[in-house]
Parts: C-alpha cells; structure tokens; sequence
C-alpha cells in the first residue's frame, strides 16, 4: 500500500484542472438546441447512435468535453452547424438543413463499413434530394 501512495503522491497533490468555460456554453447549446426541437434525450441519442446516458452527461457537465464527432451527428439532428454549439448567442436553426432520415446502428454491435458507407451514401442523398425539393 504505501508503495501505491508513492506513485500518487504527485497527482495528489495537484490542483483542480481549472474548467474551460467554452465547455458551459456548449452544455448550455446542447440542451438549449435539443428543446427547441421539442426532442427527449433518448431520441436525441438514439438518432445520434450514442448511450442516452453519454448525452446526459454531456449535457450536465459530468463529462468536460464533447467530442467532435458527437456534436456533428447532434448539429444535424438539431438543424445546427457545429460551430453554433461554440456561440453564447448561436443563430436559430436552419431546419432546411436538417435531415429527414438517418442510419442508425446499435452501439456494441459489429457493422459491415463497406456496407454502412454505401447505406450513409444513400440516406445523404435521400437528404439533399428532399432539401432541393423543399426550396423549389
């Protein structure tokens, strides 16, 4: 045992890692963008493809940082452009932008990438055929 409190004795002693306040502003703009959908958690995260529990936990501060890939998925669901998360006063969504179908895989389970390449290559153009139509 008191070989183990050697080694942690200088990670101890270090002080908090001071929070940056960006991550607030992104917390905030995550919950902030998901209501304004009038989405629940769980759908948000299901659409994402990640745990319900991850997003809580983004979205409460548990957890720091969001990873990138995680906000870009949460950006289309949300009719938002990555950088929007990033803003104290984002602009309202561009729900023109927004996706109407998504692929979706279970976490956990094992996925062809060929096959989820060619499956993602024909939900985005679904996608972009639909926004044509809208703004014709």
């Amino acid at each position: 045992m008191v070989e183990r409190s050697k080694k942690l004795a200088p990670v101890m002693g270090r002080p908090a890692k001071t929070p940056d306040p960006l991550d607030a502003i992104v917390r905030a703009n995550l919950k902030r963008f998901r209501e304004a959908i009038e989405m629940n958690q769980r759908a948000a995260a299901d659409l994402a493809g990640l745990p319900v529990e991850n997003l809580r936990r983004y979205e409460n501060g548990k957890t720091a940082t969001v990873p990138g890939p995680v906000l870009r998925e949460l950006g289309k669901i949300y009719g938002h452009a990555m950088d929007d998360f990033f803003e104290r006063d984002p602009p309202v969504a561009n729900l023109d932008e927004r996706p109407v179908f998504f692929l979706r895989t279970r976490p956990g389970i094992e996925v062809d990438r060929e096959m989820h390449g060619k499956l993602q290559d024909i939900i985005d153009k679904a996608n972009r055929d639909l926004r044509t139509r809208r703004r014709k």
